[in-house]
């Protein structure tokens, strides 16, 4: 009623120019809006671009660095004489050990770490069944080792069958390892994260039994997830050996990382 007399009350003219205004005000709002359409869109993209390069950006970072500097390393490999009969594929395999069930993630059981099953080395008797290890450099301190465990998300773990710490031999101990940005050394899905970028002469403090056993790296090697000598005993030197998947985030390969006893 009020537009009708409104409009009968205006003249053509003034009509028709209040159309223009108010179709170049819709016009104008219209260019408004697509720009923030397509300031949105940008940043949609760049972010998806950037969330990928994250997860990119470690994997090649390892191979350009971190791959190389552990070549250089192992210039300084440890002279070892083998003491088992056996090679690796004559280790017997553990194939009938019922996994245990893992949320979310499979790769915090270390029976998947195995494609092939779990080799089986000669039985030992423990008097201690964990134990703490700290590792200076990465900020790693007091974390748990669980001798013959599973859950990687509750502890680092110990291959069953190989020595315990301060005896000749060497235990053998796996950690987690996933994407830079997620790295904290006190969770134990991330704690192995900075494995790679330890040295020759960096120092790993075990407190096994209420007894302090230093260790110093003498070497790191990038090995298949089939290779099984990482878990062979040497009785001619009291070492120490640490685990984790390579590239941060995968599990195409394993890094390991060799010590001897030093105090």
């Amino acid at each position: 009623m009020a537009l009708s007399y409104w409009i009968k009350k205006e003249s053509p003219k003034t009509i028709l120019l209040n159309e223009t205004v108010f179709l170049h005000w819709i016009e104008k709002k219209k260019r408004k809006a697509s720009l923030w359409l397509k300031l949105l869109s940008l940043l949609l993209i760049s972010g998806g671009i950037a969330l990928a390069s994250s997860a990119i950006w470690p994997m090649i970072s390892y191979k350009l660095v971190f791959e190389r500097e552990i070549e250089q390393t192992n210039q300084a490999l440890i002279p070892l004489q083998a003491v088992m009969s056996t090679n690796q594929s004559q280790l017997p395999l553990q194939t009938d050990v019922q996994a245990i069930e893992i949320e979310k993630d499979p790769d915090l059981d270390l029976i998947s770490w195995f494609p092939k099953g779990m080799p089986q080395l000669p039985e030992k008797s423990y008097r201690v069944l964990r134990y703490k290890i700290s590792v200076p450099k990465l900020g790693i301190k007091d974390v748990l080792v669980t001798i013959d465990g599973h859950d990687l998300s509750q502890s680092l773990i110990q291959y069953k069958g190989t020595s315990v710490p301060g005896d000749l031999g060497q235990p053998v101990i796996f950690g987690h390892s996933n994407l830079p940005q997620f790295y904290n050394p006190k969770n134990y899905k991330t704690v192995f994260t900075q494995l790679p970028k330890l040295r020759v002469g960096d120092l790993i403090v075990v407190d096994y039994d209420g007894v302090k056993y230093t260790y110093q790296v003498m070497s790191l090697k990038v090995v298949k997830p089939d290779n099984f000598t990482i878990l062979e005993q040497y009785y001619n030197y009291r070492g120490l050996r640490l685990v984790t998947c390579v590239p941060p985030g995968t599990t195409w390969e394993r890094l390991v990382v060799e010590a001897k006893l030093i105090k």
